[in-house]
C-alpha cells in the first residue's frame, strides 16, 4: 500500500514538470516568412526572455497566446494550460543558423528551451524543401510554410437568431488558421 502511494506521488510530481519548447521549421528558403514559437506548459510563467535571433528579420512578435483545458470524466478532474510566444521571421541570406535557447521564470526557477538549427536555402533551391513541384499547395499547412493574407479568419455563430430581452444566448467563435 505504501509503495503504491509513493509511485502515485512521484508520478504526479513528474507530470507537473514545467517545460519550455521551441519550434520552427528545419529548412526555409531565403526571403520566406515562417513562425518561431516558444510554448511553456503553465500559465504561471513570467519574465519571458527571447534569444538573440541572428540571420533573420523579425517581422512580428512576440505575440502571446494562452490556452487552458479542463475535463471532468466520471468525476475525475484534469486540467492543462499553456502559453505560447510567437514570432514571425523572414529568412535572410543562405546558410545554417542557430537560434539559442529562450528562458522564462516559473515559481522562482528559470526554465530554458531547446535551441534550434534552421537551414536557409537560396531561392533557386526551393524544390529541395519538399514542396510540391507542380506548385500546388498542400491542404494541411505546417508552421514553416509562407503566411498569406487568407490563412487566418474567424466565424461567429449564435445559438438563436430570435431572442427576448435578458435572454441568454451562446455565441461560438471559431478561429481558422
Amino acid at each position: 500500500f505504501f509503495l503504491l502511494i509513493m509511485i502515485f506521488t512521484v508520478g504526479t510530481v513528474w507530470a507537473d514538470k514545467v517545460t519550455l519548447t521551441a519550434e520552427a521549421p528545419d529548412v526555409v528558403v531565403s526571403g520566406d516568412q515562417f513562425r518561431l514559437s516558444f510554448t511553456v506548459n503553465t500559465q504561471k510563467g513570467k519574465d519571458f526572455r527571447a534569444p538573440s535571433i541572428k540571420g533573420f528579420e523579425v517581422l512580428m512578435g512576440p505575440s502571446r497566446s494562452s490556452q487552458s483545458s479542463t475535463q471532468i470524466i466520471n468525476g475525475k478532474v484534469s486540467s492543462t494550460s499553456a502559453v505560447t510566444f510567437t514570432y514571425i521571421l523572414m529568412a535572410g541570406e543562405a546558410g545554417t543558423y542557430t537560434i539559442p535557447a529562450a528562458s522564462i521564470e516559473v515559481d522562482g526557477e528559470k526554465v530554458f528551451s531547446n535551441s534550434l538549427t534552421v537551414k536557409v536555402l537560396p531561392p533557386d533551391k526551393a524544390g529541395a524543401t519538399g514542396r510540391p513541384a507542380t506548385g500546388s499547395v498542400s491542404p494541411s499547412r505546417s508552421a514553416g510554410t509562407q503566411i498569406a493574407a487568407n490563412d487566418f479568419f474567424f466565424t461567429t455563430t449564435a445559438s438563436k437568431t430570435n431572442v427576448y430581452e435578458q435572454e441568454a444566448i451562446l455565441l461560438t467563435y471559431k478561429v481558422y488558421t
